[in-house]
């Protein structure tokens, strides 16, 4: 139940092997947190899926992107991901606009959803 504890409180532990295997599931999915990392996280799902995120904003908005499920991408792999991903954001770039297809560029210079009233701006 440690890993329980950790969760519920404001300790945020180092992500590894045994503290995802260990990680309870709850009736709703939740995420733990690496303390090395800021953005990185292991989510866990109430079927007991397990898959590691990485968490940033771009342009305003919040990102969560996947990196793998636990058990076909180790934390050691993952946390790899995350660094390189959190090193494109603070070059000014959007991975996840990237890897959707989209323009991260123009994505910047549309108006928000609704600016317009609904018509073309």
């Amino acid at each position: 139940m440690l890993v329980a504890a950790m969760a519920k409180s404001s300790i945020m532990p180092k992500i590894t092997k045994h503290l995802v295997e260990a990680a309870e599931i709850r009736d709703e999915h939740y995420t733990i947190t690496d303390s090395q990392i800021p953005g990185f996280g292991i989510r866990i799902m109430r079927g007991g899926t397990r898959t590691y995120v990485v968490m940033y904003r771009a342009g305003g908005r919040r990102r969560r992107m996947g990196l793998g499920h636990h058990g076909v991408t180790t934390p050691e792999q993952a946390r790899t991901s995350a660094i390189n991903i959190l090193a494109r954001v603070r070059n000014g770039e959007d991975p996840a606009a990237s890897r959707q297809g989209g323009d991260p560029a123009l994505a910047r210079r549309m108006p928000p959803a609704g600016a317009c009233g609904g018509g073309d701006c």
